[in-house]
């Protein structure tokens, strides 16, 4: 599972459809080319989302009950538990962390760095 997610490109389709959401008034023939463009684009990202979801699952299942023994982590909680228990080991080879602002908790990530060869980089 080696899919690279690009966040610029994330965010952008975001902002994207967030536009033409809002978009009244032009109407779509059901066998149309734009019909089935539209299709195809749907298919395409319900297709992505369900294989990226598969593939977190195939992660999740290498170590069910310590988050820090998977390759990847992505979940809040499991990203929180590892860093404050200091649970994560060398099998770790990415973090995703998206923190909502009402789960924002101070971490100190220097002491994670060395303990486990993490290279942080600050957004």
């Amino acid at each position: 599972m080696g899919t690279i997610v690009n966040i610029d490109d994330v965010q952008a389709w975001k902002a994207a459809l967030k536009v033409i959401s809002h978009l009244a008034g032009w109407h779509v023939k059901p066998d149309s080319l734009e019909s089935e463009i539209i299709r195809k684009i749907c298919g395409k990202i319900f297709s992505d989302l369900q294989f990226s979801k598969m593939g977190q699952e195939i992660v999740r299942r290498a170590s069910r009950k310590e988050a820090g023994g998977r390759t990847r982590l992505w979940l809040c909680e499991d990203i929180l538990h590892v860093l404050k228990n200091n649970t994560g080991t060398e099998v770790v080879e990415g973090i995703v962390l998206n923190i909502p602002i009402q789960k924002e908790e101070l971490l100190d990530a220097g002491r994670h760095q060395t303990t486990m060869g993490w290279n942080y980089e600050s957004r």
